[in-house]
């Protein structure tokens, strides 16, 4: 956490005491990033997973017909759930959060909760899903949303 304001500094610096990592974890960890060759290897792995969820979603989302903005393997699209809104506002944005969550057990962000400047638009996050995950996830949307 970054400030300038020394005061919250201080205060941060009070709170950090209960978040410390152990001396133990602390030397494994650089022991770890000292490996050229293992950070290399998780760093090429980790891209190749990042951009083939990339694809897959993207892949879910066009055969769903749902509009998105494309990436080229970041951790998130943007995808637009306009038509799903039964009101263009925010508070029907909130309505289709919970839908998402309440009837699909699937979890997006929604755009208010990202400061987008128009209801509808939620982030998809893939970066932390398995292949399996996300083609169940995007099924029950499908059964929810499309196939109702």
């Amino acid at each position: 956490l970054y400030s300038e304001n020394e005061e919250f500094q201080l205060a941060q610096n009070n709170l950090s005491y209960f978040g410390a990592i152990s001396s133990d974890t602390q030397y494994i960890l650089d022991n770890l990033i000292s490996d050229d060759k293992w950070v290399s290897t998780l760093l090429e792995a980790n891209n190749k997973r990042l951009s083939e969820n990339c694809v897959l979603v993207m892949t879910l989302l066009d055969e769903l017909d749902i509009p998105y903005f494309r990436s080229t393997s970041a951790l998130f699209l943007v995808v637009d759930l306009r038509k799903f809104l039964t009101e263009r506002s925010w508070e029907g944005e909130r309505q289709l959060f919970n839908r998402l969550c309440d009837e699909c057990n699937v979890m997006l962000t929604p755009g208010q909760d990202c400061h987008f400047k128009e209801p509808g638009f939620f982030r998809c996050c893939y970066g932390n899903c398995n292949t399996e995950g996300l083609r169940v996830g995007f099924q029950r949307i499908k059964d929810v949303f499309v196939d109702k």
